[in-house]
């Protein structure tokens, strides 16, 4: 007797972490949201999208579209007072990316993929500990100059946001 063949879903239940300070800085223009989602869709089954940032006032409008894009903006303290003097805690935003990404995958088995929207190359521990782990990583820099190029030997899959708009 021949039973038939079932299909397994061999797409991945991917999580997108967003380093809003790295993907954004220095841009003239927005960051397309619409082309890092579905760069992330053609990788596997987007299951949730998280922004980091140390977002203030001038991003009310970017976090209104980031909800209307399923990005959940997360707000991380990236600026601090003291002594009257305002100064940028320095890697705030990776750690807290850091830190949601081995928590969700230690907790949730669900989850077999990671995209990393960075290309700072502060990642590299993050990635190889994942790829240990068994998940898939891919990563989304922000161009090919400032996306460290080992990146490219650790990852899953690459691409960048300064080109994702020219495939297909």
């Amino acid at each position: 007797m021949r039973y038939p063949k079932i299909m397994m879903n061999t797409k991945s239940n991917l999580i997108m972490l967003i380093d809003w300070e790295n993907i954004s800085y220095g841009r003239k223009q927005f960051v397309d949201l619409d082309g890092i989602i579905g760069k992330a869709e053609k990788w596997g089954d987007l299951r949730h999208s998280i922004a980091y940032s140390g977002f203030n006032k001038k991003y009310a409008s970017l976090i209104g579209l980031m909800h209307q894009k399923g990005i959940e903006p997360r707000y991380t303290l990236t600026k601090q007072i003291k002594d009257g003097e305002e100064y940028t805690i320095k890697n705030a935003a990776d750690i807290h990316l850091s830190v949601e990404a081995m928590t969700i995958a230690h907790t949730n088995p669900a989850i077999s993929g990671f995209v990393i929207v960075s290309g700072d190359g502060g990642f590299l521990p993050l990635i190889r500990t994942l790829k240990v782990l068994g998940k898939r990583v891919y990563v989304i820099g922000k161009d090919r100059k400032s996306t460290m190029k080992a990146m490219a030997q650790e990852v899953d899959g690459l691409a960048y946001h300064s080109e994702l708009g020219e495939e297909e």
